[in-house]
């Protein structure tokens, strides 16, 4: 597992206002590295997962090989959830998965993930709020 931005600079750090409504996972985003997408990663990974449509474009349009495997975070999120699947920690499993969601797209919303950054402390409270649930169902797959 990787992450990687495409509206990115070095030294860019998580801001502050994010850290303060982290909770359990505050340490682990204090010691994100930003870096940008290496196009060549997004065509060879097995899942691509974006916060808007837009960033899923911009990911397809350096690697348009990634197009079954690319979905926005609460698109992938909203289609295993109709799917309950559990592949567990099987990299063959979750290929099936992410197989089977391609072929569902469109017959859910996901929705994009609003970006706080440079807002007030309430939206980034709320898009915390609005992912937490969101990632919590992509990880309860995997358990």
């Amino acid at each position: 597992m990787s992450s990687a931005g495409l509206g990115w600079w070095p030294g860019l750090e998580v801001p502050a206002e994010l850290l303060e409504v982290a909770g359990p996972v505050r340490s682990r985003l204090a010691a994100h590295q930003a870096r940008s997408l290496d196009p060549l990663e997004a065509r060879r990974a097995d899942l691509v997962l974006t916060a808007t449509a837009e960033h899923r474009s911009a990911v397809l349009s350096e690697a348009p090989a990634a197009l079954k495997r690319a979905f926005t975070m609460r698109e992938f999120s909203a289609l295993i959830e109709h799917m309950d699947p559990h592949p567990g920690v099987s990299p063959q499993a979750w290929r099936e998965v992410i197989a089977a969601a391609s072929q569902r797209r469109g017959f859910v919303v996901g929705g994009d993930v609003p970006d706080p950054y440079r807002g007030p402390q309430a939206a980034y409270a709320g898009m915390v709020e609005l992912l937490g649930p969101t990632l919590d169902r992509i990880i309860a797959a995997a358990t």
